[in-house]
């Protein structure tokens, strides 16, 4: 790796300095060039479906597209996106929205996507949801010291490792009666144990509404749930703040079926609920209105196994505030959902 990530001033940089200065070093030190079996594409145009409400008119409604700034490959085969933000603009929920897009988009399906607005780089999971939280986050003044975790994950050798696990595990069942892919129909979480004594145990559990169950980039499990919380208030806080679902991971390969073997899958998702923000309590006819902005971070974990097509056991989960030094809720329940 050369020594070119000198100090540099971010004030007024636009994105095609980002482009120039931070990302072009960067992709020659991985080991990419234009037109080589590890390849770079500039300004991939992509077409999605049209969108209409109710029913289509053909050449009324809009086409989309998107353009991705750099869409990586290895031995032909798209790697990872990567998308260049000018340094004035934060790497937040929306720009994920972006680049995932493009990564999950049918006729590319990256492993990887990732943000660079020159002061920072972050690297996500395209197979998980875009909310979810970056796998590696490097600062510019440290990214020649970090360079080799970065290389672990992105360069070509790390890919050609990745694909030949991926291939070695694609049409693997996930477990007896599934495929390497599962969805899930509907399911539940219903909490019995909860740290409000108040709280009226029998009325509060989650809907999971649908989901999918698949392999990430190096074969591990992921679950995706698609949620509907307890109460309409709740859920029309998750509306507003863009809440939707969770996303679990876990280290192992497949559901486990024999008796006494169980799956851990954990996750977090963190959101910001806004100063003034009505908060419905289940104990009481009046909801709580936030005096100030707070960051939440909600923990979760659960532990379950397959009974047939139905993947069910324990949840866990904690919700801790940007001001508390430990959990300020905790609830604890069982889980069933529905695989297809």
């Amino acid at each position: 790796m050369s020594s070119r990530y000198s100090l540099l001033s971010f004030d007024k940089m636009s994105e095609v300095d980002v482009r120039e200065d931070v990302l072009v070093p960067l992709l020659t030190d991985l080991g990419y060039k234009k037109g080589t079996q590890y390849d770079i594409q500039r300004e991939v145009t992509l077409r999605y479906p049209y969108i209409s409400l109710g029913r289509r008119k053909e050449g009324r409604d809009p086409v989309l597209r998107g353009r991705a700034d750099y869409v990586l490959k290895v031995n032909d085969k798209f790697s990872w996106v990567l998308e260049a933000k000018s340094p004035e603009i934060d790497l937040e929920i929306n720009e994920a929205e972006q680049a995932w897009t493009y990564a999950s988009h049918p006729e590319v399906r990256a492993a990887y996507f990732v943000l660079c607005n020159g002061r920072i780089l972050k690297i996500f999971d395209s197979f998980a949801a875009p909310e979810s939280r970056e796998i590696l986050s490097v600062n510019y003044e440290d990214l020649e010291m970090r360079f080799l975790e970065i290389a672990n994950i992105l360069a070509p050798f790390a890919i050609e490792r990745q694909i030949a696990l991926r291939d070695e595990i694609r049409g693997v069942p996930l477990g007896p009666g599934l495929g390497s892919i599962a969805q899930i129909k509907s399911g539940l979480v219903h909490y019995y144990e909860l740290d409000r004594p108040e709280v009226i145990k029998s009325d509060v559990q989650t809907i999971i509404l649908g989901g999918t169950v698949q392999r990430d980039a190096l074969g591990m499990v992921v679950v995706h749930l698609e949620t509907q919380a307890p109460l309409p208030g709740m859920q029309a806080v998750n509306d507003r703040i863009g809440f939707e679902g969770v996303t679990l991971y876990s280290n192992a390969k497949s559901l486990p079926s024999c008796p006494g073997e169980e799956l851990e899958l954990y996750g977090a998702t963190t959101f910001t609920l806004p100063a003034g923000e009505s908060i419905p309590l289940p104990w009481s006819a009046s909801p709580f209105y936030l005096p100030r902005a707070f960051s939440c971070t909600m923990n979760y974990r659960a532990l379950g196994s397959l009974d047939g097509t139905k993947f069910k056991g324990r949840w866990k989960g904690e919700l801790v505030l940007d001001d508390a030094k430990s959990s300020c809720t905790n609830f604890e329940g069982d889980f069933f959902v529905f695989l297809t």
